[in-house]
This record gives C-alpha cells, sequence and structure tokens, in this order.
C-alpha cells in the first residue's frame, strides 16, 4: 500500500470533490460538509487496484490522502 498526502491552497471542499467525480470514475462515494471520501476498484487478468480518496476540509486548505492499494498502479501513478 502506497499513501501520498497532498496539501490544496484553497478551502472549497465541494468544487474540488466536484472535479474530481467529474473527471475520474469512483465505485463508492460518502461526504460529508467537512470531509469526503472516494473509491474505486480496477480488475485486470492477472491484478487488481483499489484507490482511495480522503478529502478533509481545514481552516483555508485542503488536506487530501491518495491512498493506492493491491498489484497495479493507481491515482498519480501510485505503485504500492
Amino acid at each position: 500500500m502506497k499513501i501520498l498526502k497532498l496539501k490544496l491552497g484553497c478551502s472549497d471542499l465541494d468544487k474540488t470533490i466536484d472535479y474530481l467525480i467529474t473527471n475520474l470514475k469512483f465505485d463508492y462515494e460518502n461526504h460529508n460538509t467537512d470531509m469526503s471520501i472516494l473509491a474505486s476498484e480496477e480488475f485486470w487478468f492477472k491484478s487488481t487496484q483499489l484507490n482511495m480518496i480522503i478529502a478533509k476540509k481545514e481552516k483555508s486548505y485542503i488536506l487530501i490522502d491518495i491512498i493506492g492499494a493491491a498489484g497495479s498502479t493507481g491515482i498519480l501513478h501510485i505503485n504500492p
């Protein structure tokens, strides 16, 4: 499993999550006023890949954890 941590210099969580949902496909979504969890799973002939994004709104920025688990290249080319 690989984890990438990002800090965005904006505080508009809704706009950020809408952008991700528009440009990437997710099988699971859970949204709250200050946090969102997005996940997708991809299957290939010999492997699978779990991609998860956890975004949390802080004062004037958004903290994002991108988690790639299982066997192939995931979001932002995270390769566990």
